[in-house]
């Protein structure tokens, strides 16, 4: 499979260890692609795929993504507003 696991990519941007990652991620659940996923072994490519909590507070976008506002990397957003 290609890409990383959920969990691991939410460990590495800031979000805990990896078993606080899979609790985040089974408890509140994170939209992939705007999809709600449960699953912390779900595999994702962060070049083409998009990470949102379900309460819109942040995002993981792909490198070079670009919205109305900003030209994003491949990191974290906090979103404002």
């Amino acid at each position: 499979m290609a890409g990383e696991r959920l969990d691991k990519v939410l460990a590495k941007h800031g979000f805990g260890s990896r078993k606080d990652a899979q609790k985040l991620v089974r408890r509140e659940g994170v939209l992939l692609n705007g999809q709600l996923c449960r699953s912390p072994d779900q595999h994702i490519d962060l070049d083409t795929d998009i990470l949102e909590d379900t309460q819109y507070s942040w995002a993981i976008l792909p490198w070079g993504f670009v919205d109305n506002f900003h030209f994003w990397g491949s990191t974290l957003a906090k979103k404002v507003g």
